[in-house]
């Protein structure tokens, strides 16, 4: 009854989200406003290099690796509860880890399943800042080992039309 119940607020939060960002096209410009339409483009403008900050490129590649990893997070992490639960419980068939499962198997708990979760994404975290500090690392290196950049000293100096030019017309 407590799993059912659980289920249905997470298919009411789902339903929430999806209509939510279903009505955004509808309410996305207010009816009256008199702005001036954009110009036709013929296709999507790439991204410019230097468009996003640093700190957001960085930002998203965490993102990006942690919600990637999350997936083989949770399954060595279950791998593992599972295996624990097998040797704790004295190499009984019926605990034993997924590839050796016989059927009638003992499944985990609520409890080892929120905490194999919780492991997991914290370790999907914990990749993500491993991979953070590896790049950083990797651009320090690379700050250090490139030329410097030498900026040309230039000096302006006003021009009168009382000097007359370096080039004398008509001279042979």
């Amino acid at each position: 009854m407590k799993i059912i119940k659980h289920t249905n607020v997470l298919y009411f939060l789902m339903g929430l989200l999806l209509g939510i960002a279903g009505l955004e096209p509808v309410f996305g410009q207010q009816a009256g406003t008199n702005l001036p339409a954009a110009p036709a483009q013929t296709g999507p403008v790439p991204y410019d290099k230097n468009e996003f900050p640093l700190w957001a490129q960085d930002l998203r590649r965490a993102d990006i690796v942690a919600f990637g990893s999350l997936p083989f997070t949770v399954f060595f992490t279950t791998f593992a509860v599972d295996s624990y639960r097998f040797y704790s419980n004295g190499w009984d068939r019926r605990y034993a880890p997924w590839p050796l499962k016989a059927p009638g198997a003992i499944e985990m708990d609520e409890n080892q399943r929120i905490a194999s979760f919780t492991v997991a994404a914290g370790l999907s975290i914990v990749i993500a800042l491993v991979d953070y500090f590896i790049v950083q690392y990797k651009r320090a290196r690379q700050r250090e080992s490139a030329p410097p950049q030498l900026k040309p000293e230039i000096i302006i100096e006003p021009w009168s039309p009382d000097q007359g030019s370096e080039l004398e017309v008509g001279q042979e």
